[in-house]
Parts: structure tokens; C-alpha cells; sequence
């Protein structure tokens, strides 16, 4: 799906769109913090967005992971099967993964700003 930059209307770009696992909601990809399979087979953020295969975008938000989880969202959309002690660490990763998020974001805002 695509998105057309609705807030310049001089602007021609037109960006890619994805939904949230967790919530559905929709928005640029780098809104998202992005699952994908490594070459061990475990589950991994996506940080540069830049590794290939099957992805999962998740809003960096906890009640966000919490449904995708309670949902099963995250094997399905990765299309794996996840045992219980797989689930634990997975969401230990996430939750540090959308602190670092977080982080990351207020750094660049402060930075517009400044």
C-alpha cells in the first residue's frame, strides 16, 4: 500500500505504508519497529530495516505487543511456531527494543528543535 504525502501538496513523493500487528494501525514504516527472521531462525528487531524476508511491524508501544502476543500475531505474521520460553524472550527483546525506540525518537525531535 502506498500513502501520497498529503501535507505538501507541491511534493510527488509517495511512501510505502504498514499496518501494526498489535493495534492495525497504519503509518510509514519507520513509525514501526519491524520483526523479521535471522539466519538462526530466531526472531529479531529489525533495526535498519534493512534485513530481507518476512517482516512484522509492531508499534513501539507495550499494549501494542500485548495483543499481538495475546492475538498470536507474531508467529502468524512470521509464519513460525513459538514455544512459551521462545515467547518470554521475544517480548523481553521488544519491550528493550521500544525503550530504545522511544529513546531514539525523543533524541531526533530534540534535535529538530534545537
Amino acid at each position: 500500500m502506498l500513502l501520497k504525502n498529503m501535507l505538501n501538496k507541491k511534493s510527488k513523493k509517495v511512501y510505502p505504508i504498514r499496518s501494526c500487528i498489535g493495534c492495525g494501525r497504519k503509518d510509514h514504516p519507520k513509525k514501526f519497529i519491524r520483526l523479521t527472521i535471522d539466519k538462526n531462525c530466531d526472531i529479531v528487531i529489525d533495526k535498519e530495516f534493512k534485513m530481507g524476508g518476512r517482516g512484522a511491524y509492531l508499534c513501539p508501544d507495550i499494549s501494542c505487543l500485548k495483543k499481538a502476543l495475546k492475538r498470536n500475531k507474531i508467529s502468524k505474521s512470521l509464519k513460525v511456531d513459538l514455544k512459551d520460553e521462545m515467547i518470554e524472550k521475544i517480548s523481553k527483546k521488544i519491550e528493550a527494543g521500544i525503550y530504545n525506540f522511544k529513546i531514539k525518537e525523543k533524541i531526533n525531535k530534540s534535535k529538530s528543535y534545537g
